[in-house]
């Protein structure tokens, strides 16, 4: 079989190539869209998967929208008190079925969901901080898993405040230990869970020591809950309302303050891991001075001022030595008393004068003999200490 309108086909393609040369080879060879190209033409760019929200931006990040959170909470929490005092009208105009979701009391009820969902989006930013803390450097002992742990108790705690699991746990240790105690098992999902959360809070708590307004609304949340079992076990009746009511309102109110807890806090690790957070400066020791062992001591220096306060002069303190001075600077008979021995021949010259000298001389003499630096200084003496001692000398010639 023979082609021939094919081989012709080909002929014509490699002369045009050959006739186009390097301009055929500098075109931009632009691909055909791809089918899931086509599909994407009919969105806007908004649709993109860099400017849908991340899960950090559902985080309140003003205290506008804080408040905004927990105004809309407490707005839900008293509309539901409104209804479980209304209900016993609601329920006779129409029946005890349509009003029973009015009853915080109730299986199901709206209370119930409400407090659901608020322990599952807890449960979510506990999650989060989760995700940004374990990403921190400092943290070798892996304290971040506690965020974990949490986020296990508030779905735990979630499903529990639907359908009541505490009552199905209470049964199965009772069962299991043959031992119901009082409330019909009650001590046993009030002791287990309570060593769970207790042992739990306090790890959260000091995790957030770093955010104190977290910290502590966490640690009112413990208080709004244990307030609220309180309530719903003892049986204290508050007014017309009894403890149904009472129970039901604390509880709700703990779990807005966990809510806004771990909201609060998941801001701060944010902030934290974006270096947005303001700096402390912290104060730095002061150094004390260091100690020069060729200064004057206090007890030379007082001796001093009373020498010169006696004789009616100006006083004049005792300066550190000078290592570096010229002879020039001195007379020549300063120049005298720095022999070889140095200090060692000055004390030998104190302890001369102090043999010959009284009680109130050998007072001063002593305070001279202080003044000295030891043999191991191996300094000079001052020009101040050297008319010390040649005051000394004149002292002990003139027999006073």
């Amino acid at each position: 079989m023979h082609f021939s309108q094919a081989n012709s086909r080909r002929r014509r393609v490699l002369a045009d190539d050959l006739s186009g040369g390097n301009d055929a080879a500098a075109r931009p060879v632009v691909a055909p869209p791809s089918r899931s190209h086509r599909r994407t033409d009919g969105y806007g760019p908004g649709a993109k998967s860099v400017q849908q929200r991340r899960a950090i931006d559902l985080v309140p990040g003003t205290y506008l929208s804080a408040g905004l959170w927990i105004g809309a909470g407490v707005g839900v929490i008293v509309a539901l008190a409104l209804a479980d005092v209304w209900l016993p009208s609601i329920a006779a105009r129409t029946s005890a079925r349509v009003a029973a979701p009015l009853d915080p009391a109730a299986p199901g009820s709206l209370a119930g969901w409400i407090a659901s969902l608020w322990l599952a989006l807890a449960a979510a930013i506990s999650l989060l901080i989760y995700s940004i803390r374990r990403h921190k450097l400092d943290d070798y002992l892996g304290r971040y898993r506690w965020w974990l742990a949490g986020a296990v108790v508030w779905i735990l705690m979630s499903v529990d405040a639907t359908c009541g699991i505490h009552w199905l746990f209470a049964a199965a240790m009772a069962h299991l230990t043959g031992c119901i105690g009082p409330g019909g098992g009650m001590l046993w999902w009030l002791g287990c869970f309570g060593l769970l959360l207790g042992g739990m809070s306090a790890r959260l708590a000091w995790e957030m020591r770093v955010c104190r307004p977290a910290m502590w609304t966490y640690l009112s949340t413990l208080g709004l809950w244990a307030v609220g079992i309180a309530i719903e076990t003892t049986g204290v009746r508050i007014g017309s309302a009894g403890n149904v009511l009472p129970a039901a309102v604390a509880k709700l109110l703990g779990d807005l303050s966990l809510l806004f807890a771990l909201g609060v806090y998941a801001r701060h690790v944010i902030l934290h891991a974006q270096g947005l957070l303001p700096t402390c400066k912290r104060r730095r020791a002061k150094e004390k001075p260091a100690r020069n062992s060729k200064t004057v001591s206090p007890t030379a220096a007082e001796a001093n001022a009373e020498e010169t306060a006696a004789a009616g002069k100006p006083r004049t303190d005792l300066q550190p030595h000078i290592p570096f001075r010229s002879a020039s600077d001195e007379p020549e008979e300063d120049s005298q008393t720095e022999t070889d021995d140095g200090p060692s021949q000055t004390m030998r010259q104190i302890d001369e004068v102090a043999s010959h000298a009284s009680s109130e001389q050998r007072r001063r003499i002593d305070s001279a003999h202080d003044a000295v630096p030891s043999d191991d200084s191996h300094g000079k003496l001052s020009k101040a200490e050297r008319k010390r001692l040649r005051k000394l000398k004149a002292q002990e010639e003139q027999g006073w």
